[in-house]
């Protein structure tokens, strides 16, 4: 789905790779056309809601370094985003309470969409 007129769009997802004993978390934004992408490989964590949490962060980081102020940021985990939303307390509680920090200054509204 396309953001609204004025709005860029970061997409983010997390994957595990089980037989190198890693896991990445990617973002890119678009806004009409290509601005930009982030990624970063995490070793030990293996728990997919705690990865997709730290994809999101991943992904205000990214709109940071891009300079973007307005921004729809999607996910494909309806856990996480849920839990960003009520500010939930759980197991990521910590990422999840620096992506609620770091996004308040920013216009930045959070959204599901599957695959």
């Amino acid at each position: 789905r396309a953001p609204p007129a004025t709005y860029a769009k970061i997409h983010v997802d997390a994957g595990v790779r089980t037989r190198r004993g890693g896991a990445a978390v990617a973002g890119a934004g678009i806004a009409r056309l290509f601005l930009g992408s982030s990624a970063l490989v995490i070793l030990g964590i293996w728990d997919p809601a705690t990865l997709e949490a730290m994809a999101c962060r991943e992904g205000i980081a990214l709109g940071e370094d891009l300079n973007i102020q307005r921004f729809v940021l999607s996910s494909d985990c309806k856990q996480v985003i849920g839990d960003i939303a009520k500010g939930n307390q759980g197991p990521y509680e910590a990422i999840i309470m620096k992506i609620i920090s770091r996004s308040s200054p920013l216009s930045c509204t959070f959204t599901i969409e599957s695959r």
